[in-house]
């Protein structure tokens, strides 16, 4: 017979075995004994995890890139993208936020639960201060562990960060450009790492494209009007 269990070592660890076992019989056929082999599988059944966590995040990711191909304004699919996108990481609130053509102002979005179709506005901000700048000139990801309420970037003039503790944000970024960011938020102080970003980061390279498309649009149809 063989079959797997979880066994707790003299430490406390906890170890994935496999169990083989077979009976002795005596001279009358009658059960004398059992002989049985304990094998740790824990590497085994570590990387049977690893390739079913990444077999499922392959998954989000091709739902959210569906979304993403499937229509032309990023707006119309930020509720569906933030939706697959809890499955895969914990956030209070979900964050995108735009630069306008001139590169002035960043326009905040954030999903809207009442209309699928549409993205609630929250407001326009000075580009100067905010995190998209600092995305822009840092070149990576911000990860703020704890006090994020307290930190000053123009955003947070119109998000609500009342209970914000920590955050991340990555940039939009589409032929070389930085054209705004993704952004989540919790209220649990340290909730997010340099694995946060990077999946989120895979989220806002579906986006970006569909961001760069927005800006290309809103361009044409300015230079139309002048016509």
């Amino acid at each position: 017979a063989g079959g797997r269990n979880d066994i707790r070592g003299a430490h406390g660890t906890t170890a994935h075995v496999a169990l083989s076992a077979v009976t002795f019989n005596g001279p009358d056929e009658m059960p004398i004994g059992i002989a049985g082999v304990l094998r740790d599988i824990s590497t085994r059944k570590s990387v049977e995890i690893d390739l079913r966590e990444k077999a499922f995040r392959i998954d989000i990711m091709n739902k959210i890139a569906k979304l993403a191909g499937a229509n032309i304004d990023v707006r119309r699919v930020l509720l569906g993208i933030s939706e697959e996108l809890r499955k895969l990481i914990n956030f209070d609130q979900l964050s995108m936020c735009v630069t306008e053509e001139k590169g002035r102002h960043v326009e905040v979005y954030v999903p809207d639960p009442k209309n699928a179709a549409s993205a609630k506005v929250l407001g326009k901000v000075p580009f100067e201060g905010s995190l998209v700048e600092k995305l822009k000139y840092g070149g990576k990801a911000v990860i703020i562990e704890k006090d994020a309420n307290r930190k000053l970037f123009s955003e947070f003039g119109v998000l609500d960060t009342t209970k914000t503790s920590s955050m991340v944000a990555v940039p939009l970024t589409s032929r070389g450009r930085v054209l705004g960011s993704l952004n989540i938020s919790h209220s649990k102080q340290g909730e997010y790492n340099w694995e946060s970003a990077e999946i989120l980061q895979m989220v806002a390279d579906q986006v970006a494209g569909l961001i760069d498309n927005m800006v290309l649009l809103t361009t044409l149809e300015n230079k139309i009007k002048l016509h």
